[in-house]
């Protein structure tokens, strides 16, 4: 059985990607950040005080030309955070804020008091 690992706050921050190597992946601490990052796992279990799955905002500002002839441009892209978990996921957290991010789950079991999910989505893959 695999030890959970216990951390006062952990983030996974942009293109972060967690692929367990074990089949059961667990997951214990008081505040969890993920940000615009790729998890993988067989089964997945999360608790924690607060859990923050979020997007990140990455924004390009071209400038072309010169003179009286010149372009400018600008483009915003949100950047969601993915979990997929092929077997069973079980998050238990007193705040959830899942936001513009995308979960895929065969079963998933959600206990929280606070529940926000904004722009996200919670899937079942397909057969």
């Amino acid at each position: 059985m695999n030890k959970p690992s216990q951390k006062a706050q952990t983030s996974l921050r942009a293109l972060a990607v967690l692929k367990p190597t074990r089949r059961q992946c667990q997951h214990q601490c008081q505040d969890i950040t993920n940000t615009a990052s790729n998890i993988t796992a067989n089964n997945l279990d999360i608790t924690a005080n607060n859990l923050n799955i979020a997007t990140q905002q990455n924004t390009t500002d071209l400038k072309a030309g010169g003179g009286d002839n010149y372009s400018n441009s600008q483009s915003t892209k949100h950047q969601g955070s993915n979990l997929k978990v092929t077997g069973d996921l079980n998050i238990s957290a007193d705040n959830i804020n899942i936001q513009g991010s995308k979960v895929v789950a065969n079963n998933a079991t959600i206990k929280s008091d606070n529940l926000n999910m904004p722009l996200s989505k919670i899937l079942k893959p397909r057969k």
